[in-house]
């Protein structure tokens, strides 16, 4: 099967394959296998959101590309979106809770060398 791709950029030659489409295989594939599915993406806070309300199954998205510092994580169709900024300058915590085979997010926290971001 052929996916639609997506060019980057007029002069790249990276081809991606399209990120809602990719997930709902990869979730089908993994569930079975996984307790926890995390989209580790770099696509855009507001891609991420799309992916979020696209694609059932993902229990938390860790994003990049749009250099946002969430201090708190956004959710969309209930799932948690974290992001860190840019150039390493921030690092995040996130906790998980499974139980009973659910998964929730415990706590997620922005932090920096020094100490949590408020």
């Amino acid at each position: 099967m052929v996916t639609a791709r997506m060019k980057v950029a007029p002069l790249s030659a990276f081809l991606f394959d399209d990120p809602i489409a990719t997930a709902r295989r990869l979730i089908t594939e993994l569930r079975g296998d996984a307790d926890v599915l995390i989209a580790l993406t770099h696509i855009g806070l507001s891609q991420d959101r799309k992916l979020a309300e696209a694609v059932e199954g993902i229990d938390l998205i860790i994003g990049g590309h749009s250099h946002n510092a969430l201090s708190a994580p956004v959710y969309m169709n209930r799932i948690p979106i974290v992001q860190t900024g840019s150039h390493a300058n921030l690092y995040g915590e996130v906790v998980l809770k499974i139980e009973n085979g659910n998964v929730s997010l415990e706590s997620a926290a922005l932090c920096a060398l020094q100490g949590t971001v408020k």
